[in-house]
């Protein structure tokens, strides 16, 4: 699964992240680049310690985003489970 994906299922689970940066457990590169993209919107934080994403959350292009990739993955498994039979 992707960086990407695996970031925006985190962020679309209530009671979420209250602040990505370089410190915390979640790539702040990945982040940015969702950020970026309009994937996930947060409050830009450049005073604690560096740059971070307060309170980031994902937005309805990152839903829709994230539900596209699930239904290539589905037809990608579908592909193959066929092509054994």
């Amino acid at each position: 699964m992707s960086k990407y994906k695996v970031m925006l299922r985190i962020l679309a689970k209530p009671n979420n992240i209250g602040r990505i940066d370089k410190s915390t457990d979640l790539d702040f590169n990945v982040a940015q680049q969702l950020f970026d993209r309009g994937l996930i919107d947060a409050e830009l934080d450049k005073t604690y310690g560096g740059p971070g994403f307060i309170n980031p959350r994902i937005t309805l292009a990152g839903q829709e985003w994230l539900e596209d990739q699930g239904t290539k993955e589905q037809r990608s498994i579908g592909g193959k489970a066929s092509l054994r039979v």
